[in-house]
């Protein structure tokens, strides 16, 4: 059986960036704005200053867990099954009135094995915060966005790739819904010259929904393993973003790996 606990207490002490100054080289009345992401007034940043304390516990289960143990490790063997998790995180100020209380829940199974046609993984995600709380935007959940088109590849797939950072978020209730496929090569096996690429062909598909804001929709297609030898840390997408279901923006992201082979 894979049960596993964490739990972990934070302190933390925010201050706002503030401009200090509006000299510039180049204009004679520069028009500075906010250091407060969404936010175009200066004085703004002041209001993001706390001191509190955060705490936080949780719990992962992956059903039939298979282990084996050595003497000074125990390595996990995998699961055919999906592993579930839960937290509950409070937090409070110094004077141990309360800020914010949030749960949160997740269902992830990173690999399904379907044969000689390759592999899905899927993560799905959703969250609530309690009423009458104290959030301030760094407490917000927000998805994980990209603004460029050159990226490192993530090591999850709970992201968007052409979505700009901080575009949505939640401060009272959010879910999330990722899938991912991957070939293994089985279709470019099958054509000719290109088997000898050793491409693989990669597809997603992602949705999101943040409060009462109109959901955001992606889905993806593309490549992985591009290079040549062993130095295939390379995977292009084309994307296609949705807001309210209906066409926003395609894109195409190079993503790369830090380590070859991947």
């Amino acid at each position: 059986m894979g049960l596993f606990t964490n739990a972990k207490v934070e302190y933390v002490h925010r201050n706002g960036a503030s401009n200090h100054t509006e000299f510039s080289f180049a204009k004679d009345k520069p028009n500075y704005k906010s250091n407060t992401v969404g936010s175009d007034d200066l004085e703004l940043p002041n209001s993001v200053k706390a001191e509190f304390i955060k705490a936080k516990i949780g719990f992962s289960y992956t059903p039939a867990a298979k282990y084996l143990s050595y003497p000074d490790v125990k390595v996990n063997l995998g699961s055919k099954y999906p592993t579930l998790s839960a937290s509950y995180t409070h937090a409070f100020d110094m004077n141990f009135g309360r800020r914010y209380s949030k749960i949160a829940a997740q269902i992830h199974d990173e690999e399904i094995k379907l044969g000689l046609f390759g592999t899905l993984e899927y993560l799905v995600q959703g969250g609530y915060f309690f009423k009458n709380a104290t959030l301030q935007f760094p407490d917000y959940q927000h998805v994980l966005g990209h603004y460029f088109w050159i990226i490192s590849k993530p090591q999850t797939i709970a992201h968007f790739k052409i979505l700009p950072y901080y575009e949505i978020f939640a401060k009272d209730k959010y879910y999330e819904a990722y899938l991912e496929y991957n070939d293994n090569g089985y279709i470019l096996d099958k054509i000719p010259l290109l088997r000898k690429l050793g491409f693989f062909t990669v597809g997603s598909l992602k949705h999101t929904q943040m409060d009462d804001l109109n959901p955001y929709t992606e889905w993806a297609i593309g490549f992985d393993r591009l290079g040549w030898g062993k130095y295939r840390m390379f995977r292009l997408d084309i994307v296609h973003g949705y807001k309210d279901f209906k066409f926003w923006k395609s894109g195409v992201v190079l993503s790369m790996s830090p380590t070859f082979g991947n």
